[in-house]
């Protein structure tokens, strides 16, 4: 019985570690120091400002709530999976792991912490990707919002600090998290009534986040030589 279950999980992991090498094999001069900036956090403070600020616009006065929910939200995914699982799973990252370190493609010396399961970079995107679009409540910026996510939760796969399995796990802790917040803010507005009847955010909220995203991104791919004091 223990065995049946050992040998599947084990080959779950080694199909999770070729995966990986697979997806970090694709590289060049050019991505590795792009994806080192884009998987920062600094580079993408104008992007939270804005979001930030279409949340003002969206909640006026009462914009506190979100903010909290959203603090709430990134706390969460990133207790869990950093000061939870990865003390308690204790996986190697790949850059760490006897297995896979002499193969895989670091950057600028970059290996990240000794454990890396679950990814909290995954973790904290989905969540405020997911968070953020359910309050926004506009397609567009969802599908934005994900595609962000995804890259960000890729780059770490493409700077070799974190396995597939990492960051598909990190993923999931995220949008679970995100969807318990969201159930929170809605219950807590349902009985206060605060921030009840709140309009989709406006075109022009949204027409400025899409600018800052897309700026940000032309920004790191034009000038990423000398963004990389921002990594």
């Amino acid at each position: 019985m223990i065995l049946s279950i050992v040998v599947p999980f084990r080959m779950i992991i080694e199909l999770d570690k070729a995966l990986t090498l697979a997806l970090n094999g694709c590289h060049s001069p050019f991505w590795d120091s792009f994806f080192l900036i884009f998987s920062g956090q600094l580079i993408w403070l104008p992007f939270f400002a804005v979001v930030i600020l279409a949340l003002c616009r969206q909640y006026g006065k009462n914009v506190w709530l979100p903010l909290i929910m959203f603090a709430l939200a990134i706390v969460l995914s990133d207790q869990i999976s950093s000061s939870i699982l990865k003390p308690w799973v204790c996986r190697l990252r790949p850059s760490h792991d006897p297995e896979t370190s002499a193969f895989v493609h670091t950057v600028n010396g970059y290996v990240g912490g000794l454990y890396g399961f679950a990814s909290s970079h995954a973790a904290n995107s989905f969540s405020f990707a997911l968070l953020s679009s359910l309050i926004f409540r506009n397609r567009y910026y969802s599908l934005l919002a994900f595609v962000w996510a995804v890259a960000t939760s890729y780059s770490r796969i493409y700077l070799g600090v974190h396995f597939l399995g990492d960051v598909i796990a990190g993923a999931v802790i995220g949008l679970v998290v995100a969807y318990g917040v969201y159930f929170l803010l809605v219950c807590i507005q349902r009985r206060t009534g605060i921030g009840v009847g709140v309009q989709r955010v406006d075109t022009v909220s949204m027409s400025l986040i899409y600018s800052v995203m897309i700026l940000t991104i032309l920004l790191i791919a034009l000038f990423r030589e000398n963004l990389l004091f921002l990594a």
